[in-house]
Order: C-alpha cells, then sequence, then structure tokens
C-alpha cells in the first residue's frame, strides 16, 4: 500500500465478507471519487470558456465550449501513466500558488493607483 498512488482503493478491494454480500466496496469510494472529478472538470470547463468570451467582449460563450475541447482532449494525451498526471498536478498546484500570490499583490497595488487618479480628477474638476 505504500508505494499504490490510491491505497484506499486498494484497501476496500482487499475487504470481503462470507458469501456473496459485498463483494466489491471499492464502488462505495470510486463513485463519489468519479462523481467529484466530474463535477470539477465540469466547472472548470465551463469557467474557462466564459473567460474567453468575457477576454474576447463576447457574449455567447457556446463557440468557445467547442473549440477549447480539442485543447483539453490533447492536453490530457501528454502524461504516459497516473505518476505523471501526479507530477503534473504537482506543477499546476504550484504554478496556481504562484498566480495567485501575484495577483494578490497586484489588486491592492492597482487599487491604490486608482484611488490616487480618482483623488486627482476630483481636484481638478
Amino acid at each position: 500500500l505504500r508505494h499504490s498512488p490510491y491505497p484506499i482503493l486498494e484497501m476496500s478491494r482487499a475487504i470481503s465478507f462470507p458469501g456473496i454480500f459485498g463483494e466489491r466496496f471499492d464502488i462505495l469510494f470510486a463513485a463519489p471519487w468519479i462523481l467529484n472529478i466530474f463535477t470539477t472538470i465540469a466547472i472548470s470547463h465551463y469557467l474557462t470558456t466564459y473567460s474567453v468570451t468575457r477576454l474576447f467582449g463576447l457574449r455567447n460563450y457556446r463557440p468557445f465550449s467547442y473549440m477549447i475541447l480539442p485543447i483539453i482532449y490533447f492536453l490530457s494525451l501528454i502524461p504516459q501513466n497516473v505518476y505523471e498526471v501526479d507530477r503534473y498536478s504537482t506543477w499546476v498546484y504550484y504554478f496556481g500558488g504562484v498566480i495567485v500570490i501575484i495577483i494578490s499583490g497586484l489588486l491592492p497595488i492597482i487599487a491604490l493607483i486608482r484611488r490616487k487618479r480618482d483623488k486627482k480628477n476630483a481636484k481638478s474638476t
């Protein structure tokens, strides 16, 4: 179990009761996990298409939804196994943290610049 990428799933496969009752307990862990992954991907896809349409100043997000699907598909072909997926997800995790720190630092600076600009405009009028 120490070297398994999903030790809880492996442990649930080892559980068995005598008789026919309860042969596959791993489904109790896998089903909520799959639902969680699906909802995460669906929300991320919607937010990506919505952000792209807002970036270009458009109103309808549906054409971009279909344009982004091949990009997602080809990105999913890059990792060759579960361990590469784990490594890439770690990189994405750290990259996302850096982006959050940068944006969190820039927003107060932008607010100060706008506040100073608004004060100057209010004094000149």
